[in-house]
């Protein structure tokens, strides 16, 4: 910046007292003194300044009085003469009287995340339109101290530069980023890479987020972090408002004289004014002096400091002294909340840790009480990741004190019985102890009709915290329009007037006011220009549906050559959500990209309720627990701003006619405060600021099973009933079947037709097999016609419709898509009770194979229902065959096992089943194969009549990329293994390779693999192998061994497979290529599903098409229609499979914690 150009800069720099000299003296004076400029610089300092405070270097560049006794304010014309002024903020105020307005080309002020707004404002009277201002600083850092409450809650402890950053960062995402107003210094030239690191993770979220150029010499001997544990308690003196720690002083004084005894050669000449001291009290500064000055006189010239004093230094080896301990519990716990126990300093302001950290150029040695820093105060995530640093780096002493033990009394301490009544006192302690109230509003005679709608109180005066799911009147799921819900919420603001209502964002809350909607600077991209960017640049340009997985968003391309792409951050998204089609521009690197637009919106937002928790920095803003979903301004009005500031949450009431009320405000504790969850409705997407607007509409404390699980059925819009429209009027429980259905369905009741079924479902698929003349069998796979009680778009439809999938829950029935009572009373098989089905007749030679398909709509009386378990014991049974009803269980298991051979080959002897059904494993296989063969054939079936409107179940083999990459790395491993053969086979065939398989050596050979010779095998099961084969158990045997869970090294390979591969998706067949309509999985083409009409709408339309080839009728849907009904389908598939995984790892932490407490969350 000084060079050439220094004569056309007219430079106004503005710092704090103890680093302006630093400028001048590091920096300025010895490059005038070079150019022979020193003419250029004053330095300006206010009139009571001691000189001889101040360095020769320095006074050169000041006006001092003839008797050398006191520095003289410069004149005008003075200050015209020169290029670069320099002062503090306070001394501007001499300049503002001046009359040099506008004579500044450039105002720079340092360290203004520091100074108070109207301290900054100072000098920037001195600007023109033409100045250039600069603000540099640290939001992150010291901000400026106010102490009146009321000054605090007027943001008055906010710098001008926070407050700029905040609003410039709100913009961010319009602005060009060449041209950012918000700019991060990266590069620090102080601080080694192991101490910038950590700092950079923890305050400015990154690791890598500075950059480290200090070129500083490591020392093998020092480990740039470190720890030493003393716990001691803090002290304060009756006359005093400071604390000290005599234990800390002691470990102090001792680690700063080793560290001077055996100082480094790598850190040059042995100075003691380089090693650093910072802690927040005064009276701990002074008596750690006053120890240091004693313990050695070299000592004496060590930097001991308050940390507020320490702006602006650096040291080479950094000690810090935190002070409190834990005895601030057992204080509260002793002497009751009367206790003046004062602000927490490092354990509870991020800022002035962060402040202190940065000063350290090769060593930071932290002194304090661990248990105190990882349970106390809001900076417990950074201690625990600091202790986490030091556990790697084995730099915490005594050696003695180990993480592992310092967690435990975390634990211990917090899951006492009064651990969070001693917390809340400290945390009340720390508040004014009268804190200003809201101005009351102002009130018409009469109350607003809302209030009377609500019947709560207002929340106005007192807190109200009960929740508003108390009220029956409550729901989630109901649609709102988003210009409605504004007008309602703006009558509730008195002061509004008009209907010109917008929101805007004031002080980082989502406020309605007054004013015009701006023609918007965004339009949202066509799908007509998205699609001709793919076209244009395919590379560029890719087609993706955003996926979420282990809380990573990416997008999967629609490509499948093409490898998915990682999103660069999650402002990136532009507003979609999972499961939305949207076309990404890709960034350099090829591997990362940014949302362009929504080609396909794969979820309605104004459909569903989002769980959330709320932003611990804003209680406006709140936070949905699924990470794949953006964050959500509450939308308040004027007079809930106060209360929303002050930790409350503004809580409406949202009734099925649409109607919205306040309800209350929802106190969020700053010890906890995730202890509670907020129901969001979504209103709308702002596109200019990139942000989301909702209101809540309900509470969720999280502290029993059923709360978490009733949060997670919130979240996922799972409904807990259908409603039964009429169902009793219409189907009543002694329902019997109208005499006519006899001319429409085919009379099966005669027939010897049984289930299979567990307890708990309602039973919707029977079976029944006969052997005919010829010596084939006749197989009637016979599913309940839901369809024919259904009719398309009737309201039962619709209901069934929206709900599109049933979910289950562990131990619970699922909760089918159509009433409970339609399904229990008319649409089960019950034994002995006649019932309509869709029947499917499969003629099977004796070989397996099926030579004859025939659909029929039938009348069904089940003979008898089997368990799984009765099914299993049948098998297991060989009397059985003499009972004619499991003599065709025999036969049936029997045909479904080859046919389960022809369609995977060796690999149908491992059988892939859920936790639940390996207590059965051989009737699960035997309903499994049955229903497979029987949606297969029906997909052949309509496919050859209606080629273009089936809802086809895809799934494409896992990308070529990455399963080479698997093969490789697994292909060993996969010899051993009947189960890992497919994935070298095309789809369709399978291996029958009577020794190791062929396909896999061959690749083996190909890529000079080594085959392994051995594998892994549990010792206990190998010895159950030993009984089975003393017992000639062959079957048992051959199970443990095909078994991938039984191999450690399989059980990894299969496990990584399957992570490979895509769930089933439906795909319209009219408008997906032949090649696109495998089933890895199943190994088929072309699929169909029709066997579960009661947990799948799609299974519903499916009935519809083939009854309309059975009546001749016209086709009941269109391309459009299904095409239409795939994606909403799918978009429920992806919900069910995201709940069922939420609800599966909510029960296993229950099981795994209901024995034991909780421990503290620690970084690993």
């Amino acid at each position: 910046m000084l060079g050439p150009a220094i004569e056309l800069l007219k430079l106004l720099t503005l710092v704090i007292e103890g680093a302006a000299d630093l400028y001048i003296t590091k920096h300025l004076d010895p490059y005038l003194q070079k150019t022979k400029q020193t003419q250029l610089l004053r330095r300006v300092y206010f009139t009571e300044r001691r000189v001889n405070t101040v360095t020769p270097t320095v006074q050169k560049y000041c006006l001092i009085s003839k008797d050398k006794t006191m520095f003289v304010i410069p004149s005008r014309e003075d200050i015209q003469k020169r290029r670069i002024v320099i002062v503090t903020l306070a001394t501007s105020l001499a300049l503002t009287n001046l009359g040099i307005k506008d004579y500044f080309t450039h105002i720079f002020v340092d360290e203004a995340a520091q100074a108070l707004e109207a301290e900054t404002v100072m000098p920037l009277t001195l600007a023109s339109e033409t100045t250039c201002i600069i603000l540099a600083g640290d939001h992150q850092q010291i901000s400026p101290k106010v102490y009146s409450p009321e000054a605090m809650q007027q943001k008055f402890n906010m710098s001008l530069l926070e407050r700029l950053h905040l609003y410039y960062d709100s913009y961010s995402n319009r602005m060009d980023k060449s041209n950012s107003l918000n700019l991060l210094l990266s590069i620090n030239y102080r601080t080694k890479m192991e101490i910038l690191r950590f700092i950079s993770s923890v305050f400015y979220g990154g690791p890598d987020r500075l950059i480290s150029q200090s070129n500083l010499q490591s020392v093998l001997e020092i480990t740039p972090l470190m720890f030493y544990g003393v716990q001691g308690v803090e002290i304060q003196d009756m006359d005093s408002v400071s604390f000290y720690n005599t234990s800390e002083v002691q470990e102090i004084v001792e680690r700063v004289k080793e560290l001077y005894d055996t100082w480094p050669s790598q850190w040059g000449p042995r100075q003691a004014k380089k090693i650093g001291v910072v802690t927040p009290y005064y009276d701990q500064v002074q008596l750690i002096r006053k120890s240091l000055r004693k313990r050695h006189p070299d000592l004496g010239t060590v930097t001991v400091e308050r940390v507020n004093n320490v702006q602006g230094k650096e040291f080479r080896a950094l000690f810090i002294s935190t002070v409190r301990t834990r005895s601030l519990i057992d204080t509260v716990q002793t002497n009751g909340s009367e206790v003046d126990i004062g602000d927490f300093g490092f354990l509870s302001d991020p800022k002035l840790l962060n402040t202190a950290l940065t000063r350290a150029q090769s060593f930071v040695a932290v002194v304090g009480d661990p248990v105190a820093l990882c349970a106390i105060g809001e900076c417990t995530n950074v201690w625990r990741t600091y202790l986490q640093h030091c556990k790697n780096m084995k730099s915490i002493r005594p050696s003695s004190m180990t993480l592992e033990s310092i967690k435990q009394q975390v634990s211990n301490m917090m899951n006492s019985a009064s651990a969070k009544d001693k917390m809340t006192k400290i945390t009340e302690s720390r508040k004014p102890v009268n804190q200003p109230q809201p101005p009351p509003l102002s009130r018409p005679e009469k109350l607003p009709p809302w209030k009377k709608a609500a019947g709560v109180s207002n929340g106005m005066n007192g807190d109200v915290n009960h929740t508003s799911s108390e009220s029956n009147n409550n729901v989630y799921n109901y649609s709102i329009s988003p210009e409605g819900a504004l007008k309602q919420l703006a009558g509730m603001d008195t002061s509004l007037i008009g209907n010109d209502i917008i929101i805007q964002l004031i002080d980082n809350l989502a406020v309605i006011c007054n004013g015009k909607s701006k023609p918007t600077n965004t339009s949202t991209p066509s799908a007509e220009y998205l699609n001709s960017l793919v076209a244009s640049n395919p590379f560029k340009y890719r087609q993706c549906v955003l996926k979420c997985f282990d809380n990573e968003l990416f997008g999967q391309t629609i490509d499948v050559k093409l490898p998915n792409v990682n999103l660069i951050t999650q402002s990136k998204c532009h507003g979609a959500l999972p499961g939305d089609t949207v076309v990404m521009e890709m960034s350099e690197d090829g591997e990362h990209g940014s949302v362009m637009g929504v080609l396909q919106q794969g979820l309605d937002w104004s459909e569903k309720a989002f769980v959330c928790r709320v932003d611990p920095e804003n209680t406006g803003l709140l936070i949905p627990v699924d990470q794949g979903i953006c964050k959500m301004y509450n939308v308040v009005t004027l007079p809930h701003v106060n209360r929303v500031n002050k930790g409350h949450v503004c809580v409406y009431s949202l009734s099925k006619n649409g109607k919205i009320n306040f309800n209350n405000y929802e106190k969020v504790s700053i010890l906890d405060p995730g202890e509670k969850l907020f129901i969001v409705k979504f209103l709308k997407w702002d596109i200019d600021l990139d942000v989301a607007f909702g209101i809540v509409v309900g509470v969720c404390p999280i502290n029993t099973m059923n709360s978490v699980l009733e949060v997670l059925n919130i979240d996922f819009n799972i409904p807990s009933s259908i409603e039964n429209i009429d169902i009793d009027q219409l189907y009543p429980t002694d329902y019997t079947l109208p005499s006519d259905v006899s001319s429409t369905h085919t009379d099966m009741t005669e027939k010897w037709t049984f289930s299979i079924s567990s307890p708990t479902e309602a039973i919707v698929n029977a079976f029944n097999i006969e052997e005919t003349g010829d010596g084939n069998y006749v197989i009637g796979i016979h599913t309940s016609d839901v369809s024919n009680y259904i009719t398309k778009d009737s309201p039962i439809d619709l209901v069934a419709k929206q709900h599109k999938i049933s979910h289950l829950e562990p131990g619970r029935s699922s909760v089918p898509i159509i009433p409970s009572k339609l399904l229990e009373n008319v649409c089960s098989f019950r034994t002995g009770i006649d019932c309509l089905a869709l029947s499917i007749f499969l003629t099977v030679k004796k070989t397996g194979d099926i030579i004859g398909v025939d659909t029929k709509t039938s009348i069904v009386n089940s003979k008898q229902s089997f368990s799984y378990q009765e099914v299993e014991e049948i098998l297991s049974e060989p009397a059985s065959s003499s009972d004619y009803l499991k003599s065709c269980v025999l036969v049936l298991y029997y045909i479904c096992g080859m046919w389960r051979q022809k369609r995977l080959g060796n690999a149908g002897l491992y059988f892939n089943l859920d936790i639940q059904e390996k207590t059965t494993p051989e009737a699960c296989v035997l309903v499994q194969e049955l229903l497979i063969t029987v949606n297969y054939h029906v997909a052949q079936y309509l496919l050859n009549k209606l080629p273009d409107v089936i809802p086809l179940i895809c799934q494409l083999p896992p990308r070529e990329s990455v399963l080479q990459l698997w093969k490789k790395q697994y292909a060993a491993d996969a010899l051993n293994s009947i189960a890992l053969t497919q994935p070298f086979l095309e789809i369709g065939n399978v291996c029958k390779c009577k020794v190791a398989c062929t396909c896999i050596v061959s690749f083996l050979r190909q890529n000079s693999i080594r085959i392994n010779d051995s594998f892994n095998m549990y010792q206990d099961l190998f010895g159950a192998i030993c009984e089975a084969a003393d017992s000639n158990a062959i079957h048992t045997i051959q199970k443990i061994v095909v078994s991938v869970e039984s191999h450690p090294q399989l059980a990894v390979a299969f496990k990584k497979l399957k992570g490979l591969l895509d769930s089933f998706n439906y795909q319209c067949s009219g408008s997906v290529s032949l090649s696109d309509r495998c089933n890895f999985s199943l190994n088929l083409v072309n699929f169909v599903h029709m066997t579960s009409p009661a947990d799948n709408y799609m299974d519903i339309v499916v009935h519809r098409l083939i009854k309309s080839l059975i009546y001749q009728q016209s086709t009941p849907y269109k391309v459009d229609e299904i095409r239409i009904l795939c994606d909403v389908v799918n978009s429920s598939l992806m919900n069910k499979r995201m709940y069922e995984q939420s609800v599966n790892e909510v029960h296993l932490c229950n099981r795994t914690t209901q024995n034991s407490s909780s421990p503290a969350s620690y970084p690993e």
